[in-house]
């Protein structure tokens, strides 16, 4: 287990640092992310996921689903054009770490995070890499740094993993590998 989610995690990061430049040029480019479904082995998959960050000199931001306010969801509502749309609204401490070099999101225990309308806004922002930003004039940063997202998933039932891969992650999360099998 430990060399698939080790392989994949690298393979990962290697298509993020390679396509991070054309993200920046505002060239349509998808981020690498990786969905685990870990079943029983959930914790081996999450002790694993932290070495292969420190390993790798990763800047690891956890959004654990046992404490799903770690950034404050939606409050802010930003208009764009005719748009009006809702973002994360982390604080400033939160938007400099999340834009570092070198970061790789993980949304740990993510099947614990009952609150489906912020996981789903957590989705939403691993697409789009968008926040609201209350200190810009336009009200939102977009966080160009960010390599790509991991998750863990751990015993969830199957229509409630539907929806989230379906329906919460949309395109998210598109290289799903299921551990437990």
């Amino acid at each position: 287990m430990e060399k698939k989610i080790c392989d994949l995690l690298n393979r990962s990061l290697e298509r993020a640092v390679r396509e991070l430049k054309y993200r920046k040029m505002d060239e349509d480019s998808f981020l690498p992310n990786v969905m685990f479904f870990c079943g029983d082995s959930l914790e081996s998959a999450n002790d694993i996921v932290e070495k292969w960050a420190k390993d790798n000199n990763v800047n690891l931001v956890v959004v654990d689903g046992n404490d799903y306010d770690v950034i404050r969801y939606a409050s802010e509502m930003v208009s764009i054009g005719y748009l009006t749309k809702s973002y994360l609204a982390p604080t400033k401490e939160q938007i400099e770490k999340l834009n570092k070099d070198n970061t790789v999101l993980f949304l740990k225990n993510i099947h614990k995070m009952d609150n489906k309308f912020y996981r789903r806004k957590i989705f939403d922002f691993i697409n789009e890499l968008i926040v609201a930003d209350e200190s810009k004039e336009e009200g939102y940063t977009v966080v160009n740094n960010m390599l790509f997202a991991v998750a863990t998933v751990g015993e969830m039932d199957h229509s409630e993993a539907f929806e989230m891969c379906t329906i919460d992650a949309k395109d998210a999360f598109i290289c799903r590998i299921h551990l437990d099998k």
